[in-house]
């Protein structure tokens, strides 16, 4: 038997940037106490973190900015992960709240002018003249403008209209005349196509919205046992570039036995199993050209050996514990289960061998923190575990 000791270590909350609602700038059109204007930058904010904050020229007032104000300081939230530096020199469509001083920030939804001179003047007919219009831009994997594309409004709903257009040389599309509602947007150019958004356009408003075209190329597929065709999970599956053999991505089988790579530039590919005792041999060569998609199925020769995993709880003093949840995860997949111990101080649960998992022990009090907690991490199961977990308790 193995005795396994865990400290609970409490970690203090860290605080990063995170935004919510999306970068849509005529979201904030709908509150008045929204400022828009157009500036240009005099004063760096810094590089880095920022030194502090910038100072921006008004060259055009579009809403809630006093009369007369030519300057204006705009903090940048420097120091922070949320930092926003504006560029000595650079114009900006600032979107903010009004009143000063201004700020924006890693969320804000300001944007630098140039290369999207089209959402500004969404901005001001919405503002100016009450004009509904969709607007956007169609970007290439690398960002960069992508021209020349078919871009597709359609209504959620019956009976509504559908619009296109197409993107211009810096990647812009615009709908000037979108009726008040609903849609589903997307651009498509040969293969290649982008995701498809919903945008909802209100009365007398504006919607803005980047696209971006997948010119990757994407592998999928499937591992099965060879014999009877049923789905492998928990499969490492590696995807080769033919040129120097070299590894460009992995992936792991789930309960479907389905794998599903992250896009990958076009080129010479292969797929194959990547695990001791359980090759299947390398898949077919692949030729892979822009936006194409790929299906392939492996088959294995042998399934996944089971294990019992068991686990009893003890206190710093030795004595059994009762009533402890135990949650048990995959560290591959992710697939997990929870036990319950109730009157007992031990479980048992169904695991795989040669394959790691992680543990999380804990008794609970309803309503409150754990009164004890412990964890561990099983690094192979190459034979039934039967483990003891000492559970510590929590110093608030």
């Amino acid at each position: 038997m193995r005795v396994l000791t865990f400290l609970f270590l409490s970690v203090a909350p860290i605080w990063a940037c995170t935004c919510i609602g999306g970068d849509d700038p005529c979201l904030d059109l709908a509150t008045p106490e929204t400022a828009v204007f157009v500036g240009v930058v005099i004063r760096d904010s810094g590089e880095g973190d920022g030194a502090g904050p910038g100072r921006v020229r008004i060259e055009e007032a579009l809403r809630g900015v006093p009369q007369g104000l030519g300057e204006a300081e705009v903090s940048t939230m420097h120091g922070t992960s949320c930092y926003r530096r504006l560029t000595l020199g650079d114009r900006y469509v600032f979107v903010m709240p009004r009143g000063q001083p201004y700020g924006v920030g890693g969320c804000a939804r300001s944007f630098r002018l140039r290369g999207n001179e089209h959402k500004l003047e969404a901005l001001r007919k919405a503002i100016r003249n009450g004009r509904e219009s969709v607007t956007g831009s169609v970007r290439d994997g690398s960002f960069e403008p992508f021209a020349g594309a078919r871009v597709e409004l359609e209504p959620t709903t019956d009976g509504g209209k559908s619009y296109t257009a197409k993107s211009g040389r810096n990647g812009e599309y615009t709908f000037p005349k979108a009726a008040p509602g609903e849609y589903r947007l997307q651009a498509r150019k040969r293969k290649l196509r982008t995701e498809v958004a919903t945008v909802t356009v209100p009365a007398r408003g504006c919607a803005i919205h980047d696209l971006r075209v997948n010119d990757d190329v994407h592998f999928r597929g499937r591992v099965k046992d060879r014999a009877t065709g049923k789905p492998f999970a928990d499969i490492k599956v590696a995807l080769y570039r033919i040129d120097g053999s070299q590894k460009v991505a992995t992936a792991t089988t789930d309960e479907d036995g389905s794998y599903d790579f992250p896009p990958v530039p076009p080129g010479d590919y292969r797929v194959e199993v990547e695990r001791e005792g359980q090759e299947s041999g390398p898949g077919p060569f692949v030729s892979a050209r822009d936006g194409e998609e790929f299906n392939h199925e492996l088959r294995l020769p042998f399934r996944r050996k089971g294990a019992k995993l068991r686990v009893r709880f003890t206190d710093d003093a030795g004595n059994p514990a009762a009533g402890i949840l135990l949650r048990v995860t995959n560290s591959r997949t992710g697939e997990g289960f929870s036990l319950e111990s109730g009157e007992l101080a031990e479980v048992t649960g169904d695991i795989f061998l040669d394959e790691t998992y992680e543990l999380w022990a804990a008794r609970m009090v309803p309503g409150l923190s754990p009164v004890v907690s412990g964890s561990a991490v099983i690094p192979s199961a190459k034979a039934a575990n039967d483990l003891t977990i000492v559970l510590r308790r929590v110093v608030p």
